[in-house]
């Protein structure tokens, strides 16, 4: 997945939720949907942390298409 793609669509995720965000993009891998859920998830219970959560995010996504998860 590109690193354009990705800024797009967790910043819609976390806005929107995960409802919307499957809705919109419906053919986005089981492996990223996953991640972004875990990333939810963790901001509803780490909302400090949010910032670094959503990097990691960027990043563990990333990875999976440069290593093929």
């Amino acid at each position: 997945m590109p690193a354009w793609l990705i800024k797009l669509v967790l910043p819609f995720a976390v806005k929107f939720g995960l409802a919307w965000l499957f809705k919109k993009f419906p053919t986005l891998p089981e492996e990223v949907r996953t991640i972004i859920q875990d990333l939810i998830d963790q901001l509803v219970q780490h909302k400090a942390d949010g910032k670094a959560l959503v990097s990691d995010a960027k990043t563990k996504i990333q990875a999976c298409y440069d290593d093929s998860c």
